[in-house]
Order: structure tokens, then C-alpha cells, then sequence
């Protein structure tokens, strides 16, 4: 399989874990507008953090612990013992979005907002990594980061108008 077909696959994947938050979002909101105390913003919140956080850093996690070897062909680094640890957190990471099922409040916020940090963090040291080394591999600069600082985005401004429709911007 040629190496560019790989990489539409995968983008293709990483774009379907943002559509599909919102797609199940908009059914779900036409399906239960009418309930008394429905939030449409708490509704894609939910579907964002099930679905972009949970769902898609467990299949992630997953690739780099028990396919460590592809992973770092497709990205074009070494597979080093640090993939496996990477993998880890995006299990850890997995399992709060998909927690964040059943829990509600201050461990959604807390989720989102680890979640997005570390999107971003990490494409800004791919971001780094290709101006001082150029290392432009398809899989490590482009769509890829593209839709991960996507998915932080909608994160961050979803975080951001919950907790302005709440009107709760103290922790305590």
C-alpha cells in the first residue's frame, strides 16, 4: 500500500472523529430539543469528548503501544520505547473522555482542557521539530496536526461558552 493512500486513510479517519461528534450532536439535539433543562452546547460537549477525545485516543493509543513498529514507519521516526509511553497517555486520556459518559461538571472541563493542551503542545513541537530539523514527513506536519488543532479548537471554544452560559468562572 503506498504510503500517500495510508495517509488519506488515516486523515480520513481523523476527520470522521470530528464530523462525527457533530453529526451525533445535531441528531441528538432535533431528538431531544423540546426537554425542559436541554443544552445544545452540553450536548456537543458531550459527543466531542466521548467521541473526539475518548473514542479516537483509545484507537490511538492502542496503534502506538501494540503496533509500535508501524506507527513509527508511518510518521518516519525510530520506535523507541517513548511511543509506547506516548501511547499510555492516550489510553489515560481515552478513558476520561469516554468517561466523561457518566461524569459530568469539573471532570468534563478538566478533560477537555488536558486534552487540548496536549494536542496543541504537541503540534507545536512537530511545528518545531520541522523548522529546526526539517523534518517534514507527511504524518508529523500537515492535515494531520491540521486536525488535531481542529478538534483542540472546538474543545476550547465549547469549554469557553459552557462555562459563559453557566456563568461559573471560578473553580471554587
Amino acid at each position: 500500500m503506498e504510503p500517500t493512500s495510508v495517509t488519506a486513510g488515516v486523515v480520513t479517519i481523523r476527520i470522521l472523529f470530528i464530523l462525527l461528534p457533530l453529526i451525533m450532536g445535531t441528531i441528538h439535539i432535533f431528538w431531544r430539543k423540546n426537554y425542559p433543562g436541554f443544552s445544545k452546547i452540553e450536548c456537543y460537549f458531550s459527543y466531542f469528548l466521548v467521541i473526539g477525545v475518548g473514542l479516537q485516543s483509545l484507537l490511538i493509543g492502542h496503534l502506538e503501544m501494540a503496533q509500535g513498529e508501524l506507527v513509527a514507519t508511518y510518521i518516519g521516526w525510530p520506535n523507541t520505547p517513548f511511543l509506547s509511553e506516548l501511547g499510555k497517555a492516550n489510553v489515560a486520556f481515552g478513558i476520561l473522555g469516554v468517561l466523561c459518559f457518566w461524569f459530568k461538571g469539573g471532570w468534563r472541563s478538566a478533560t477537555a482542557l488536558g486534552y487540548s493542551l496536549f494536542l496543541m503542545m504537541a503540534a507545536f513541537g512537530h511545528y518545531r521539530y520541522f523548522i529546526y530539523e526539517n523534518h517534514a514527513h507527511a504524518a508529523t506536519i500537515g492535515p494531520l496536526i491540521a486536525t488535531n488543532m481542529i478538534l483542540a479548537t472546538c474543545l476550547f471554544v465549547l469549554l469557553i461558552i459552557r462555562s459563559a452560559a453557566s456563568k461559573k468562572f471560578s473553580p471554587y
